[in-house]
């Protein structure tokens, strides 16, 4: 939706919205960790009486219900009508459908959804500041390493991840292409 907003202050900060139209802007709730926006619920990780808890709403309405799970939730992505929630310790993610919990084989911080896959930074390779990027394809269970090396990453919903990876002289940028399978360094210039 163009206008609307929804950011937080900080990671464990407040949840604001706002309504780009009138620039109206409302708190939504106190010490959230993390959130996730659908066309139709905004979901949200928050902290109540120093646990991490998992909260939803209707877009349309005012108040948040809580989403009872197994154990306690760190960061929620909403994708292709599920969740995909870590574990607060030891970062597994977790898929979560109508009520039911399947832990996946990714321990991560860091996970995005794209075309089918998680895409994620493999918890169990940091060294050094970085992580190895990994994808794993939620149909098949097929793991394929992308990138290494990596500070941070993002995806485009054409089927591209971009990195920042650190090198032996310094950081560079590259991209993954799922089309064509293959990585290339975009800066500077191979």
């Amino acid at each position: 939706n163009e206008k609307e907003a929804y950011y937080l202050s900080a990671i464990g900060g407040d949840l604001f919205h706002r309504d780009m139209e009138t620039d109206v802007e409302t708190k939504l709730l106190e010490k959230v960790h993390s959130y996730s926006l659908t066309d139709s619920h905004l979901y949200v990780t928050q902290i109540v009486d120093e646990k991490c808890v998992l909260k939803a709403r209707l877009c349309s309405e005012d108040d948040f219900y809580e989403i009872p799970l197994t154990f306690e939730p760190l960061q929620v992505l909403a994708a292709n009508n599920e969740l995909f929630i870590n574990q607060k310790k030891p970062h597994q993610v977790v898929r979560y459908c109508e009520g039911e919990e399947t832990p996946l084989p990714i321990h991560s911080v860091k996970y995005q959804y794209l075309n089918g896959k998680i895409i994620y930074s493999d918890d169990k390779t940091f060294k050094n500041s970085s992580w190895t990027v990994k994808s794993y394809d939620l149909d098949t269970g097929a793991e394929q390493v992308l990138c290494e090396q990596v500070f941070e990453f993002g995806v485009f919903e054409e089927g591209f991840v971009v990195f920042w990876c650190r090198t032996e002289t310094g950081s560079v940028w590259k991209i993954f292409d799922f089309e064509t399978n293959e990585l290339k360094q975009i800066y500077p210039s191979a």
